[in-house]
């Protein structure tokens, strides 16, 4: 006859036998909790279970299962938490690897004499001093101490990261990434640098090669950004066939990103812009829209999709390429520290300086959300302080 199998009730507890080993279990708060294991004798079983009453009657005891997650979000390394911070944030693919390198630039990198990564730590383990001490080291760094904006950006990734750990992981209950005054940082005083002049505007245009002679026009004279630029198509341009005005219609841009596949850095399209105020339409000056004409003649594609600004073989031009041809036209214009971006700042400054385009008006065409934002844009004209001498003394 089978022997039947044990199974004792205890007081407090309960044991029972399978294939010659012993299980327990026991109820808390209502809820039953089973041993991790088997037991090979029944006295280890009651031995068990002595241990657990033990916990709960002294206040000791911690829910198995928040036990074993806390024990496995012990594991998990700063590394860890900033991919998983970006794999699961709500960012454009674009900004989640300008994220990534800000990251691997300062925080996940490998240590070196002088720079203890975090890369490694567990989260568990970084504490305030912890911080400090990294912070430190990356202010000490010769090689990065002039490359404030690259630590500080980095510090305000890590930042928010942790905060992912707290609100969103529960890994930790509080950020140690609190240094006063560590996002700080003394903005570059650009408005110093004089606008780009009406006779540098030409010689711009004019000392780039013939099909990006557009795009130079473009940013100079109806104000799209460089990727608006190398995003612009056909169809997003109306009247470009007929006599009338043209206008530009702006709702996309590109931008440059790694694809993870090849490893290739390659654009990609962004149909949402960062504010609403980014989608606007332009019309163009006769003269530019004349130019935008001749361009499409000679340059682009009958499609509707086709490209504005294209490469030699009609494919879509990297930004890195733009810029490049664009170091020769600043240079031959005397004007070798502006950027792209500049010829934005000569259009706003055009619109209210020269044309006399209200503020609101010029902030709509500028795609910008205020009119604070337009005026960080306003240069001031050449020889400005004759220009004033000259109109207060037909006041005197």
């Amino acid at each position: 006859m089978a022997r039947k199998k044990a199974r004792t009730r205890r007081s407090w507890g309960r044991i029972r036998e399978a294939s010659g080993r012993f299980l327990a279990s026991y109820q808390h708060d209502g809820i039953v909790y089973k041993a991790p294991n088997t037991f090979g004798a029944i006295i280890d079983a009651e031995g068990w279970l002595s241990d657990v009453r033990r916990k709960i009657d002294n206040g000791t005891w911690v829910d198995p299962e928040a036990e074993a997650r806390e024990k496995e979000n012990s594991k998990v390394t700063v590394r860890q938490l900033c991919e998983e911070w970006l794999s699961e944030a709500d960012l454009k693919e674009s900004t989640k690897q300008s994220h990534a390198r800000k990251l691997q630039a300062r925080v996940l990198c490998d240590s070196f004499p002088g720079f203890d990564s975090l890369a490694n730590v567990p989260v568990v383990e970084v504490d305030k001093d912890r911080i400090r001490d990294w912070w430190s080291q990356v202010q000490s760094v010769p090689a990065w101490k002039s490359q404030k904006n690259t630590n500080v950006q980095a510090y305000k990734r890590l930042s928010t990261a942790f905060r992912f750990a707290v609100e969103t992981k529960k890994y930790i209950s509080e950020s140690p990434v609190k240094i006063p005054g560590a996002t700080k940082l003394p903005k570059p005083d650009l408005r110093k640098r004089k606008r780009i002049s009406d006779a540098q505007a030409k010689l711009l245009a004019a000392n780039i090669s013939p099909r990006l002679k557009i795009g130079v026009q473009l940013m100079l004279w109806a104000g799209l950004r460089l990727g608006e630029l190398l995003e612009l198509r056909r169809s997003d341009i109306e009247g470009l066939n007929g006599r009338g005005a043209v206008v530009v219609n702006i709702s996309r841009n590109a931008q440059r990103v790694k694809d993870e596949a090849t490893k290739k850095q390659v654009m990609i399209t962004i149909d949402t812009p960062k504010t609403d105020a980014g989608n606007r339409s332009v019309t163009l000056p006769p003269k530019i829209a004349k130019e935008l004409r001749a361009h499409a003649k000679q340059y682009m594609g009958p499609e509707e999709d086709a490209l504005v600004i294209t490469t030699e073989t009609g494919k879509q031009m990297m930004d890195t390429t733009f810029r490049s041809r664009f170091a020769t036209a600043k240079e031959a214009a005397g004007r070798p520290e502006i950027t792209p971006h500049d010829c934005r700042r000569f259009y706003g400054t055009m619109l209210v300086k020269k044309a006399g385009i209200p503020f609101e008006d010029a902030r709509q065409l500028m795609g910008h959300e205020t009119v604070e934002q337009l005026m960080e844009y306003v240069r001031a004209e050449e020889e400005y302080e004759v220009q004033a001498a000259k109109a207060l003394d037909k006041l005197i």
